[in-house]
């Protein structure tokens, strides 16, 4: 491919995104400042003009362009003390990344080392060539355009990185939270207790004979059954508890502010729905799933007792 048909290309990219890109250019010069614009208009960019650094300033903090074309020479502010206060700034870090772009009249390379130090991304020579405006543009919003996109990359992948922490707390039995997750959940579960001075009830559910079902059953088989009793199981827990799969047919639901009365009739339908009719699976296996259901309320002292380690040795009682 030859440099023309990758800046074909190019164009093609940024063709719908013209009139998104924004340009701010600060001249104090009437007349250079009418050419430049007029020239910017032409492709499609959408273009604000100021008359010196101060004014930029006050732009840039309101709306932030994608690209900044500054005269060096201005009153008050001047390009290279605006690009410093731009490239430099560490309270506003976002716009460090805006192209930035010095003209200026001087053409040495003492001029093109300083702007550089101070943070200019490109340096034009005035009078400047239209062609080489569009061009120095172009390069820059091809630069701002690569960023956004690895912006968007690093926002996708911080996504998925959540969504992987997240699925580790999900049990793939079940879709349950899983044991991580009530251990992260438990000390913000007991400090809302204490601090409304609440219950927190704790109810057990046990898939009797599970070490028989573990060993006569494929793994496949024993995740259905898993997940047929989790699903009888989340329509009998209070809208406000959370249910989670511990582990070897064992489920424990937390239900905050329950009552011992709460707690016993939703034992009474837990054992109901899971028991009352056969859990058919793969190759049309029929298993009638019993359960031991157990409760306990925990609140005051109990509550500050409580532990995982606690919640996974207790057994029925």
């Amino acid at each position: 491919m030859t440099w023309r048909d990758e800046e074909i290309n190019l164009l093609k990219t940024l063709s719908y995104r013209l009139h998104e890109l924004s340009v701010l250019v600060v001249e104090d010069d009437k007349v250079m400042a009418t050419i430049t614009s007029k020239i910017l208009l032409r492709e499609g960019y959408r273009v604000e003009v100021v008359t010196n650094g101060d004014e930029a300033w006050q732009k840039i903090m309101h709306q932030p362009p994608d690209l900044i074309i500054s005269d060096w020479s201005m009153p008050q502010t001047s390009g290279l003390a605006l690009c410093q206060r731009i490239k430099l700034n560490v309270e506003h870090v976002h716009l460090q990344s805006i192209y930035f772009i010095m003209q200026t009249v001087h053409d040495s390379s003492q001029h093109r080392e300083l702007a550089l130090q101070a943070g200019a991304d490109e340096f034009l020579t005035k009078p400047v060539d239209p062609t080489e405006i569009k061009a120095r543009v172009l390069a820059g919003f091809r630069y701002t355009l690569l960023r956004k996109s690895l912006e968007i990359a690093n926002g996708r992948i911080s996504a998925y990185r959540s969504q992987l922490f997240a699925v580790q707390m999900v049990s793939p039995e079940c879709r349950l939270l899983n044991l991580r997750a009530l251990t992260k959940a438990l000390p913000h579960f007991k400090e809302r207790m204490q601090i409304q001075q609440g219950t927190l009830g704790a109810m057990r559910a046990v898939v009797q004979d599970w070490g028989a079902i573990a060993q006569g059953y494929p793994s496949h088989i024993q995740n259905e059954l898993v997940e047929a009793v989790s699903g009888r199981l989340l329509n009998q827990i209070p809208s406000h508890g959370l249910t989670y799969y511990l582990q070897q047919g064992v489920f424990l639901c937390l239900i905050p502010d329950a009552t011992e009365l709460l707690c016993a009739e939703t034992t009474q339908r837990i054992h109901h729905s899971i028991s009352s009719r056969s859990v058919v699976v793969s190759f049309n296996l029929s298993f009638l799933v019993l359960v031991e259901v157990t409760s306990t309320l925990y609140f005051g002292p109990k509550l500050d007792e409580l532990t995982v380690d606690h919640l996974l040795a207790s057994g029925p009682q």
